[in-house]
């Protein structure tokens, strides 16, 4: 078992590894200029340690998202197992949550989304907030009520796609924004479309 955990650590610190070193790298070029050689080099991998791993260079960046939404989460589920959280409450500190992750990572974001942004990318982010909203959801069913998979599901993919152009409105726009008027904004925008959503389908 020790043996096993020693394993398993060194392959999450692999992962990271590359994760950060291909944010690092995008940064500066597009990702789709980026060769999984150049990445292994720069990163002090093997390629066959790649490939141990990963299959193509976006998995990498898959596995970022993966694990900064369950770093993003892990305190809040924490808590939710152990006391019932009000909901209002929960969408407030998720979303606290990830604004201060966002103004932390700022710059980095901003010159990733300047060399980066692409169709492709936009996928995977709407991917990463539908994720998270339909995992957010689960624990709040009295609250959305919408039981009908399809339109559930329409519903999700929009609110992730806004969440998705409004990140890129936010690193690309050159504004400056406060931290606390960009949640309280996510968060009515967000509670006004799952109303709404909830008066015509339910009605």
């Amino acid at each position: 078992m020790r043996k096993k955990r020693k394993t398993d650590l060194r392959v999450i610190k692999t992962k990271q590894k590359l994760a950060n070193t291909l944010l690092e790298m995008m940064t500066s070029e597009s990702i789709d200029n980026i060769k999984i050689s150049s990445l292994c080099t720069h990163a002090g991998v093997s390629r066959a340690t790649f490939y141990n791993n990963f299959n193509v260079i976006y998995d990498v960046l898959n596995y970022h998202f993966e694990n900064t939404k369950n770093e993003l989460f892990n305190t809040y589920m924490n808590l939710f197992s152990r006391e019932h959280i009000l909901f209002e409450d929960a969408t407030k500190y998720i979303a606290q949550q990830v604004l201060d992750y966002l103004f932390i990572n700022k710059d980095v974001i901003t010159s990733i989304f300047k060399s980066n942004y692409s169709p492709r990318l936009n996928d995977m982010m709407s991917s990463f907030f539908k994720k998270s909203i339909i995992e957010f959801m689960e624990h709040y069913p009295e609250e959305f009520g919408i039981n009908d998979p399809t339109i559930k599901d329409l519903l999700v993919s929009f609110v992730a796609g806004g969440c998705s152009y409004l990140l890129v409105c936010f690193f690309t726009s050159g504004a400056h924004l406060e931290k606390e008027k960009v949640m309280m904004t996510t968060i009515d925008i967000m509670n006004k479309v799952f109303s709404l959503a909830k008066e015509k389908f339910l009605a």
